[in-house]
Parts: C-alpha cells; sequence; structure tokens
C-alpha cells in the first residue's frame, strides 16, 4: 500500500497519516480481509478449498495466509457440508432430461474447489440421491436413484 501511495504522489507525512488511518480501521489487516472475502464466497457460491486456494494465491495473498484462512474456514464450514449445499443448489436449478451422470456431477463439485477424494465420498455414499434431484427418476437419470446402481450401470457400460 505504501508504494501503491508514492506512486500516486502521497508525500511521505500524508502516507504515513493514511497508512495509519487504514490500520485503524482494520484495512491492512490481510488475514481479515482474506478471510472475510473468503466466508463470502463459501456462503453465498459454495466455494470449496481448493478454489478459495487458487483464487486468494491469483489476489497475491501469502501463502501462511491462505493457510490459516482455510484452516478457520474448514472450523467454520465443514467441507462436506458445503459440497452438499452446492450439490443440492445444482440438483434444484439443473433438471435435465438427458440426467446428471456422476461425472457431470463429479466436474461440477471440482469446478466449485472441492477435492476429489471428498466429492468420491459423496458419491460413493449416495449422499447425491439423497438430494432429491428427480423424485421420478434417481439423481443421474436412471429409476431407482441408488448412487450405487448407478455408478454399477456406468461402470458395466
Amino acid at each position: 500500500m505504501e508504494s501503491y501511495l508514492q506512486r500516486k504522489g502521497f508525500e511521505e507525512k500524508e502516507l504515513v497519516e493514511v497508512i495509519e488511518k487504514l490500520k485503524t480501521w482494520h484495512y491492512l489487516d490481510d488475514l481479515r480481509v482474506a478471510l472475510q472475502w473468503a466466508r463470502y464466497k463459501v456462503t453465498t457460491a459454495f466455494w470449496g478449498p481448493v478454489r478459495i486456494q487458487g483464487e486468494l494465491a491469483k489476489r497475491g495473498v501469502d501463502g501462511e495466509i491462505i493457510a490459516e484462512v482455510l484452516r478457520r474456514l474448514e472450523e467454520e464450514f465443514p467441507q462436506r457440508e458445503i459440497a452438499e449445499k452446492a450439490l443440492s443448489k445444482y440438483l434444484r436449478t439443473h433438471r435435465t432430461g438427458g440426467g446428471l451422470g456422476p461425472a457431470r456431477l463429479s466436474a461440477y463439485l471440482q469446478r466449485k474447489g472441492f477435492p476429489g477424494d471428498t466429492v468420491l465420498d459423496l458419491v460413493r455414499e449416495g449422499i447425491l440421491s439423497e438430494q432429491g434431484a428427480c423424485p421420478e427418476e434417481g439423481p443421474f437419470g436412471h429409476s431407482g436413484g441408488k448412487i450405487s446402481e448407478v455408478l454399477e450401470d456406468h461402470e458395466g457400460s
């Protein structure tokens, strides 16, 4: 911030005053700002830790701060719960005649930033069918709605 203000032509005395004021307002607390931004993304867009990490890194946030943000987020918002919420929203808004196969749902969760093990666990344990994608069909466009059956069908083909 200091170098930015210098480039903008602030005198040294003004620069010190501005920096002090920003500090008292907590605008220069990188951890606080990163955590606030990440909480917003988790609660509104249902982003997972991989995406949060990547976006914070892209914005130039220090690796130690990113690690602390991810640790705190996991305490507040267990990633499995957030992944389930993301899926629930996706299944409510993406009902298609062709069904939603395991690959499509897995890809969606990975784009949202959930690690492969979380995605695989959800698919294998049947959480997706409990989300009620289609009452008359399973979440993958097959009757029965059991993920284990869909996976068997998928693997057998």
